[in-house]
């Protein structure tokens, strides 16, 4: 598997060529228009932080978050639903701008994957994958997702609102 790393991140699927033509059409758009293109509202992350409900309930099963997320990203190329992850390498700010807001930890900062989706449906299948890995069938609705990067809120407000702004470029 392809891999990079760089001070705050662990990327996997890297370099990834959809990825990067993606996010810089996004960012290109965005700095032009202040609005959401086609390739910001086609982008879905699922986080996993290390101390959230789900990853709570396989920590036992791994000796670190890293042999987790490593087995995760594994069983997700083996079913054929993943293109690209990447894993803080140290703590971060939890942003809880994700749905479902209960599906984060109770502390200010952690450890997080975050895996990448390009369609509603993709993201569907990462977080049903996700769920069975982790043996909480209904622990779906734990996996908080959102639309695009943490940093398109300031100029584009609310993800959940994106779809109403949205217009072909």
């Amino acid at each position: 598997m392809k891999f990079f790393e760089d001070a705050v991140w662990a990327y996997f699927g890297y370099p990834n060529a959809l990825w990067a033509e993606k996010c810089a059409i996004c960012r290109a758009t965005v700095a032009r228009t202040r609005k959401p293109g086609r390739e910001c509202i086609d982008c879905w992350h699922l986080e996993l932080w290390e101390h959230s409900p789900v990853m709570q309930r396989v920590s036992g099963c791994y000796p670190t978050f890293d042999e987790a997320c490593l087995n995760l990203i594994e069983k997700l190329q083996r079913v054929g639903v993943f293109s690209f992850a990447k894993v803080s390498r140290g703590p971060i700010r939890v942003m809880k701008t994700g749905e479902p807001p209960d599906g984060y930890p109770s502390i200010g900062t952690d450890r997080v994957l975050v895996l990448y989706a390009t369609s509603a449906e993709e993201r569907d299948t990462l977080r049903k994958t996700v769920a069975e890995w982790a043996n909480a069938l209904t622990g779906e609705r734990f996996i908080p997702v959102r639309r695009g990067c943490w940093g398109l809120e300031d100029p584009l407000g609310d993800w959940r609102k994106w779809d109403a702004q949205w217009t072909e470029f």
